[in-house]
Parts: C-alpha cells; structure tokens; sequence
C-alpha cells in the first residue's frame, strides 16, 4: 500500500489480486453534534471461471482487504452493494440457481464463531470481528418452507434478495429481505414488507433498504415515520436512466427530501449502465459522490453528523480528497433511455419562459430566468403525469415537473446524454411548485454535468400538504456551467 500525505490531503492507491481500488476520502471538522465515519464500496466483483462457488469466494476475499482498508481509515461501518458477492449474472432456473445461495443462521448468531457457518459467511463475519467495524453485505438467501403452504414451491426453497449486517463482534444484527424487485423473477418477497434496522455501539440506529425500493412507499416510509431512523444503508446495483433517474440524482434527492444520511453503496458496470455510490447527509447533500465511466472499485469514506430531530443541525468543514483512477480504459456509462413524447414541454428560447400543466389533479407551474448565448444543448420546461412501466415489469403512477437537457431541439432526444463543450444558456433562476391531489413521496431530482447532484446549498425544497415548492438563484457562472437538468418529481405511491 502507497499512502501519501500532502497539506492534510491523502490519496490511498491499493492494488488487490491485480484489482485496483481507489479511495475517495472526505475529512469533516465537526464542529458540534455526535458524528461518525461512514465508508460505502463501489464495487466491481469478478465471476470465477470455476464456477459460483469460487465467484463468492474470490469476491468475499475482497472485501476483506476493503473492510481492512476502511478499518485503518477509522471508519465505524462499511457497506458493499447489491449482487457485489454473487454478480448481477444469476440463474433465473431453479435448479440453477441453487450454487449462489447462501443459508442464514438466525439474527444473532456469529458465524466466525462456528465451524459449520458458510464460508463466505464465516470469512465475513470474521473481518468484521478482526477489524472492529460494521460491516454490511447482500447475498443471495436460500430460506425454507413447509410444501403444501401458500407460495411454497415444490422444493421446499424460497430464495431472497437479503441484506445483512455484521456488528464489531462479528454477530449478524440484522436481515432485511427486498420488498421492490427490478426484473429478478428468481427470487420470492415477504407478504408483509420487512422492516429492519440496527443499533450500533456508536450512537446510530440504521435502517436498511435495497436498490428499486427507493421508489417506493414501503419499507422506507414506516422506517421513517413509524421509527423515526435518521440514518441508511442502502445496498444497489441500480439500472441508470436517463433524463430522470441516475443514480446519484435518485440517491441524493431521497436522502434530502427525508433530510437523513443515506449510506449507498452502488454495483460497478458502467457498461451495463450499473454505477453510482455515495454517502449524503439529508439538506447538507452529497458528502462524497461517484459515477464511474470505467469499471473500477473505489471506496468512499466521509465523516457523517448525526441528525437529532428537534434541533439544530451541525455544520461542517468539509475537505474532498479526489480519488485517482488508474484504469488504462476509459468507458462510457450506458443509460436506459426514458421516451418524453407524451410530455408537455415548450423549449428555453428566450430570457423568460413559463409552462403551466394540469392533469387529474396534479398542477405544475415553471418559470426560469436565463441569458442565452451562442449553439449549445436545447434546455425544456417538462411535465407530465400517469402511468409508467419500468423495464416492463412493475407499473407505478408518476409525476414530473422539471427542466432538462436535450442534446438537440427533438423532445425524442431528451433521455441522452447531451454534449456540453458548449454551455450558452445561463440560468439565474429557476422556479418549480406543482399541487397534487394524490398522496405521493415527493422530491428533488438534480443532475450535473458531471452526473452528480446540484450543491444543496444552491436550491430550496419544500414539500406541505401536497404542495411542493423548488427554488433557486443562481448567481455563480462555474455552477450554471454544470447544470444538466433539475427535475421536480413526485414518486411512486
């Protein structure tokens, strides 16, 4: 390991079995209120050439060394994405999947401690335990069920989508099963939404979710309302879309819509449009961020202040130490492309442009300010409202109210990537409110240039009794050059 130590910024260059990982570190000063050193995994996992066996063996014994490496940058947890143990590549056949499965012994069990435990298991388990850190992990779950019961297959076997978690002793301290499948016919959901979270030694209680769920009501909501949890852990192999739904914009506008901490450790294959982690503190916004356009593994580690309902949030200093990518190709990110042609929108041409749109109760209202200069990419005023299917599986009503990015004036071209070597439209105001009459989980979707989320402390987001509110005045031209596009959305119900 090379560690250099510059001006109080450090670079960390591992390199692992020829695999490199690249660190990303955020150093906060905290000025008041109880923190903590979270670290979230961007992980590109490796598929054994021997079979599923030695996939989840090569992949576990790499998170050891990344749990070792979090352990000596004194972070108290660290979390690995969705499928990082198994890929995305599994079985949908039964009988095929079985390899990749793990069986789970209850919650509170320590697997270091038996001899009978799943290796990979007892070889996570361990890490935690020999590095006195919080260590959470996906995994393929094998559970059984009684033949002749409701939605008990013939063989016996119900196979999940589960997260777990491993406290400094190694115990397991938490299973959550996913409520919200994407396009993952192999694996079988609880009837009733399971709810699960985890106390630590340091103060934090952590709710646990995965990946689509976070366009959902449920398991977040009753986390939320019913536990009043502040803090996150959010496993995901998430499927990129554009012009609405990249990841770190999803991640970042959920976190700050419930102004908690997400921790969100994202699955890397860019070229199968999978990359996006980060660690967010709820209205602060994004402590640290990555969208990969190569396939590479980073860990990200930031100091997160604790959320204390009631009072006042604490401020911090905050210093980014960039992660250095050695990766000898770069690659483009592949995205999913969402079609706008039943949007009303009307194209930015001038200083002033308005758009109002109502439908079955939902209104929206748009005006921006802006100057524009010169050929660039065409900017609209959207919205929409209905019914939308995502990749053809799971059907939700959805609200829009934004401005976006096109690469030309064809609203077909709205959900790619535009070019902006050329940025000649400076907004200096941007003003979004829509009223709807559903009951819907609202929040702020922001895209940079860059793919991150807009700095939070540029915009205003208010959401009351169904009316919701974003605003911005935008006065520096560096941050008007990185907009991409923002969006109001709300979410499904």
């Amino acid at each position: 390991m090379l560690v250099n130590f510059i001006d109080c910024k450090m670079v960390v260059m591992c390199r692992y079995s020829s695999v490199l990982l690249a660190v990303i570190c955020l150093q906060l000063a905290v000025k008041s209120g109880l923190s903590y050193t979270a670290a979230v995994v961007e992980f590109a996992p490796t598929q054994s050439d021997h079979g599923p066996a030695d996939t989840l063996l090569d992949n576990a014994r790499r998170y050891i060394d990344i749990i070792k490496t979090a352990a000596t940058h004194n972070a108290n947890i660290v979390v690995f994405p969705e499928c990082g143990l198994t890929t995305i590549k599994i079985p949908v056949v039964r009988q095929d999947i079985f390899p990749f499965l793990i069986e789970l012994p209850e919650v509170g069990t320590n697997p270091c401690d038996l001899v009978d435990s799943h290796q990979v298991l007892q070889l996570l388990s361990c890490a935690a335990k020999h590095n006195a850190i919080y260590v959470v992990v996906n995994l393929s779950e094998l559970a059984h069920c009684s033949v002749g019961e409701t939605d008990c297959p013939p063989d016996g076997s119900l196979f999940y989508n589960t997260n777990i978690a491993f406290n400094k002793s190694g115990h397991i301290v938490a299973r959550y099963r996913k409520t919200n499948l994407f396009i993952e016919p192999e694996f079988s959901i609880m009837k009733i939404p399971d709810y699960s979270w985890f106390d630590t030694d340091f103060g934090v209680r952590f709710g646990i979710f995965t990946c689509f769920d976070i366009l959902f009501k449920e398991p977040t909501a009753t986390l939320l309302r019913e536990q009043n949890i502040t803090d996150f852990v959010y496993p995901t192999a998430w499927f990129s879309e554009l012009p609405f739904y990249s990841a770190i914009s999803v991640q970042a506008g959920w976190a700050y819509a419930n102004d908690v901490n997400l921790l969100a450790a994202g699955y890397n294959n860019p070229k199968n449009k999978n990359t996006g982690s980060g660690i967010y503190e709820g209205r602060d916004g994004e402590a640290v961020a990555h969208m990969s356009r190569d396939t590479t593994t980073r860990l990200l580690i930031s100091t997160v202040n604790t959320k204390q309902r009631g009072t006042p949030l604490s401020h911090s200093e905050k210093i980014t130490i960039t992660g250095v990518n050695f990766q000898e190709h770069k690659l483009d990110i592949d995205f999913f492309h969402y079609n706008l042609e039943n949007f009303t929108s009307t194209v930015i041409s001038g200083p002033d442009t308005n758009l109002e749109y109502y439908n079955e109760g939902f209104r929206c209202k748009i005006s921006v300010q802006v100057s524009i200069t010169g050929d660039g990419p065409t900017y609209r005023l959207v919205a929409w409202s209905g019914l939308r299917t995502y990749a053809g599986d799971k059907t939700a009503y959805v609200e829009f109210c934004g401005v976006i990015a096109c690469p030309d004036t064809q609203l077909s071209s709205c959900g790619y990537e535009p070019n902006f070597l050329s940025h000649h439209v400076q907004f200096s105001q941007i003003s979004i409110r829509s009223v709807s009459k559903k009951s819907l989980f609202s929040y702020p979707i922001t895209l940079t240039d860059g793919l991150l989320s807009f700095p939070a402390k540029l915009f205003s987001f208010t959401s009351e009794k169904r009316i919701e509110e974003f605003l911005t005045n935008l006065t520096s031209n560096e941050h008007i050059f990185q907009l991409y596009y923002f969006c109001y959305r709300s979410s499904v119900d």
